[in-house]
C-alpha cells in the first residue's frame, strides 16, 4: 500500500489555480472588481483569500418571499461591480407534501446559475467567508481604501425588508433577469406563452384557511373568500372590456375555486412552474392578487398593472411602491379609479 502524502499548501495552491482559470466564466467578475483585489496583494491566492462576494441568503419560505433578498442583491452587485455567489433555490419542506398541495415548492430547476459562482467554488467562500450585513455594506466597500481586507468577505441579503422600496428603480432590470435566469425548459415555455389581452386572479388556498366572509382585514396568512374575487372581477370587467379573458391561478383544487371558476369567460391557467405563473402573471391587463401572498404581488411589481386589493397589511406595505392599486371592501366591490 502506498500512502501519498501531499501538504496542505499544494493542496490550496492547485484550488487557487482552479479558481483563477474559472474565474473568468463568471459574468459578474468585472476590472475594477479584479484591479481592488490586485491592489490588496494581487496573486492568484490573494484573488481566493481576499475578496469580496455578494450572497442573497433566501432562506426556505415561498418563492416569492426568496426573491426580495435576491433582487436587492442583484441590484447591489452591479452598482458595486462585485460577485454574485448562486442562491440555493433548492429547499425541501414537508408540509407541501403532507397536505397534498400541488405545488410543492422545491422550486428546483427553475434557474440556470449562468453569471454565479456556483458548486464547489460557491461551498468553499461560504465556509471560508466572513459575513457583513446588507445594512453595513456601503460603509465597508467606502473603507477599502484605508484599510486591508480580512479575507473572503461576503455582503448578506436576507430577509424581505422595505419591500419593493428598495428595488423599484430596477424594475425593469430584474424583469429582464428573471427571463434571462430561467432554465432552458422553462424559456421555452415562458416564449411560448400565447400573446393574448387578459386578466389574472390569483387564489391561495393550499396552505392558507380561507378567511370568513366579512372580515375587516386580512393581517394573517389567509385566503380570501371566493365571492370577494366573483364580486370584484364582475366589477373590474364591467370597467375594462367585458369579453377579455380571465386566468385563475392557484395552488387549489378545482372544487375549492369552483365559484369563480362557473363565471363565462373564466379558466384556470396551464399547470406550470411557479416563477412561470408570476412571469405569466405579470403580462396581464390587471390582477387580482392574494392579499396575504407576495406571489401576485411581484407579477403587479414587475407589469406595473392596476391591481384589485383586499384591506390588510400587504395592501398597506405596498400601495407606495406599487402603482395604480385599488382598495376594495370586505365584500368585492371598489371604485375603479385606476382603469
Amino acid at each position: 500500500m502506498f500512502v501519498l502524502s501531499i501538504s496542505q499548501g499544494f493542496v490550496t495552491e492547485c484550488c487557487v489555480c482552479w479558481f483563477a482559470l474559472s474565474i473568468g466564466r463568471c459574468a459578474g467578475f468585472r476590472p475594477t472588481w479584479l484591479n481592488r483585489v490586485i491592489r490588496q496583494g494581487g496573486g492568484g491566492r490573494k484573488l481566493l483569500e481576499m475578496a469580496i462576494y455578494c450572497h442573497a441568503e433566501i432562506g426556505s419560505a415561498g418563492l416569492a418571499n426568496r426573491l426580495y433578498p435576491w433582487a436587492r442583491c442583484e441590484v447591489f452587485a452591479r452598482r458595486h461591480q462585485l460577485p454574485v455567489i448562486a442562491p440555493q433555490w433548492l429547499r425541501f419542506k414537508l408540509g407541501p407534501f403532507l397536505r397534498g398541495e400541488r405545488d410543492k415548492r422545491l422550486y428546483t430547476g427553475l434557474f440556470k446559475d449562468d453569471g454565479y459562482i456556483s458548486g464547489l467554488q460557491r461551498k468553499w467562500l461560504l465556509f471560508r467567508g466572513r459575513v457583513i450585513h446588507e445594512a453595513d455594506a456601503e460603509s465597508a466597500l467606502a473603507g477599502l481604501g484605508s484599510r486591508s481586507l480580512s479575507g473572503i468577505e461576503l455582503i448578506e441579503f436576507k430577509d424581505m425588508d422595505g419591500f419593493f422600496g428598495p428595488i423599484k428603480a430596477h424594475r425593469e432590470m430584474l424583469h429582464r433577469r428573471l427571463i434571462d435566469m430561467l432554465a432552458a425548459p422553462l424559456r421555452s415555455m415562458y416564449d411560448r406563452l400565447p400573446a393574448e389581452r387578459f386578466i389574472a386572479v390569483h387564489v391561495r388556498r393550499g396552505d392558507m384557511p380561507v378567511l370568513p366572509a366579512g372580515t375587516p382585514r386580512v393581517d394573517t396568512n389567509h385566503g380570501l373568500p371566493s365571492a370577494w374575487f366573483v364580486k370584484a372581477l364582475r366589477i373590474l370587467r364591467s370597467k375594462m372590456d367585458p369579453s377579455l379573458p380571465v386566468r385563475v391561478y392557484s395552488d387549489g383544487t378545482d372544487d375549492q375555486i369552483d365559484e369563480i371558476l362557473k363565471e363565462p369567460g373564466v379558466k384556470r391557467a396551464p399547470d406550470q412552474p411557479s416563477i412561470v405563473d408570476i412571469l405569466d402573471m405579470a403580462r396581464a391587463e390587471a390582477v387580482i392578487p392574494s392579499a396575504s401572498s407576495t406571489f401576485s404581488a411581484w407579477s403587479v411589481f414587475l407589469g406595473q398593472m392596476p391591481s384589485v386589493w383586499y384591506p390588510g397589511r400587504y395592501y398597506d406595505a405596498f400601495r407606495d411602491d406599487l402603482p395604480k392599486m385599488m382598495l376594495a371592501d370586505p365584500g368585492g366591490s371598489f371604485e375603479p379609479t385606476s382603469l
